[in-house]
């Protein structure tokens, strides 16, 4: 799908004019989307976007099952002795507590708040001409 227009990078409105973006001033951050690799561009700029908010949801989980396995050591030891199937010392339950609430908060907090896409309309699954 080839793509017409002008698009701005800093807000994502899309134009029909270069020059200034219509909505946010900024000259030097509209594209033209008829251009060879802006399409390509665009999509690495959101999937960076991805990135980085995966890595703060990531450090907010670790931190939260970190602080919930402590909890759990401190107040409700009895809760890690009470589970029998798991063969492993108490220090090794504490840790797979831990990695056990990171993962389940992260992956809710994932589907909770998702990444924006930005730049949704620039992401084909067809490759460009040559």
């Amino acid at each position: 799908m080839k793509l017409t227009g002008f698009v701005c990078t800093r807000c994502a409105r899309r134009q029909d004019a270069a020059g200034k973006c219509a909505q946010c001033g900024a000259d030097d951050c509209v594209l033209d989307l008829a251009q060879r690799g802006v399409c390509e561009l665009l999509t690495d700029m959101d999937d960076r976007r991805r990135d980085v908010h995966e890595a703060r949801l990531r450090w907010v989980a670790v931190g939260i099952a970190m602080v919930l396995g402590a909890a759990v050591v401190v107040w409700a030891r009895w809760l890690l002795i009470l589970v029998p199937p798991i063969p492993f010392p108490f220090f090794l339950r504490v840790i797979l507590l831990m990695s056990v609430l990171g993962v389940g908060l992260l992956t809710g907090a994932m589907k909770l708040w998702p990444a924006r896409q930005r730049f949704g309309f620039a992401r084909s699954d067809e490759p460009d001409p040559p």
